[in-house]
């Protein structure tokens, strides 16, 4: 082969530049593998002659790739398997006249209402003019504020209920 075709080959397989090519083949005596590393080095530049150091290095920086990309896969599952057992332990009572009929987890309402968002809300508003009403079991400043909401639209709907009646 002669040195032109090993300079273009050198290009082909790395996408530097004929000078670039040419002085690293030139720095390692006209050695193709040794350029190639060289090139590696000093650019980064991936190339597809398989050596064994490159194809040690190749591997190592796979895994390295493999191993970021299985923790935060494993974040990301250990993050909803821990919303899940929140939603599981966050319950919608559901009462008639102060007597307790059902609760649902806030995970089995969250996905209906994803599923099916008008059957859940349709159910609510339902439910708020048959005099149901809706409590969360969580004790967190948002589910007191639910709670807080739930019984003003609760008011709410007694009040149209009696305006109903009146007219």
């Amino acid at each position: 082969m002669t040195r032109l075709e090993m300079v273009e080959k050198i290009r082909e397989k790395t996408g530097v530049t004929y000078d670039v090519a040419r002085e690293a083949l030139e720095k390692n005596d006209w050695d193709m593998l040794e350029a190639l590393i060289s090139i590696q080095k000093n650019n980064g530049t991936y190339t597809t002659i398989n050596t064994a150091e490159e194809t040690h290095q190749t591997r190592i920086n796979h895994k390295t790739t493999v191993s970021g990309l299985g923790d935060k896969l494993r974040s990301a599952v250990k993050w909803v398997i821990s919303l899940i057992n929140k939603g599981e332990r966050t319950r919608i009572e559901i009462s008639y006249r102060d007597e307790p009929l059902t609760d649902i987890s806030a995970t089995a309402a969250v996905l209906l209402l994803l599923v099916a968002w008008y059957v859940p809300v349709g159910l609510f508003l339902l439910g708020l003019f048959t005099g149901h009403k809706f409590r969360i079991s969580a004790s967190s400043p948002t589910g007191i504020l639910i709670n807080n909401l739930s019984d003003k639209a609760s008011e709410k709907a007694e009040e149209i209920k009696v305006q109903m009646h009146e007219e």
